[in-house]
């Protein structure tokens, strides 16, 4: 895991995360503490009954967010006051492929609320083929059927200012540093909700990235 820097940098093996914002790990907790929840169902997009086809079940995602009007490119983030971020079908289709279980699929229901509440971690540059690219990284809290969820989520930004998002997500179980289970796949009802890619184990994905920026253990 990284470490945190007193200017609000935290490196960890891959990449060096930076708070635009110059925000300490403790502001940046304090303000994900007092940030709202948002609640799911869990039935919004479908009806989780076994046996399951998760790829018939992705299918449907793009679908059901065209028949709310979610496809939208302006969307406002209320801590960073950004009022240009895009959710788009490839933005969709591209958190899907990450890996894509059923909480993941689950959060769409909420993802416009999700960004305008989600709390900024910090800005790194994106992969190798992405240089020019900037990749903000917030973090929000969800609650799935009254399961805690942290969900780290990236706003992508691109050499004209326009932003675009995708997000991974964990399970909440403490808040206050002490360890503890953590991953989104392991609820234990069937093979189907063992799809979720688990990134947990990789110093620069978004989730640990969020993890250490909040400095907490999940």
């Amino acid at each position: 895991m990284g470490n945190k820097k007193n200017n609000g940098e935290t490196r960890g093996s891959y990449v060096t995360v930076t708070d635009e914002m110059n925000r300490s790990s403790e502001v940046r907790r304090a303000a994900f503490c007092e940030s709202e929840t948002m609640q799911v169902i869990g039935d919004e997009i479908f009806d989780w009954i076994e046996p399951l086809n998760m790829k018939k079940i992705r299918a449907k995602v793009i679908p059901w967010m065209k028949e709310r009007g979610y496809l939208y490119g302006d969307y406002r983030n209320e801590d960073r006051g950004w009022d240009n971020i895009a959710i788009t079908a490839k933005g969709i289709q591209d958190s899907l492929r990450h890996g894509a279980g059923p909480e993941k699929i689950q959060i769409f229901a909420v993802l416009p609320k999700m960004i305008e509440k989600g709390i900024y971690i910090g800005t790194t540059s994106g992969k190798a083929h992405q240089q020019k690219m900037k990749r903000h990284i917030f973090a929000a809290k969800v609650d799935i059927g009254n399961k805690p969820m942290l969900v780290g989520f990236i706003i992508t930004e691109d050499p004209n200012g326009r932003r675009f998002y995708d997000h991974e997500l964990t399970e909440i179980k403490n808040l206050d540093g002490r360890p503890s289970q953590g991953g989104a796949d392991d609820s234990g009802t069937g093979a189907a909700f063992r799809t979720h890619q688990d990134t947990s184990h990789e110093p620069d994905s978004i989730i640990n990235i969020v993890k250490n920026g909040l400095a907490v253990n999940t």
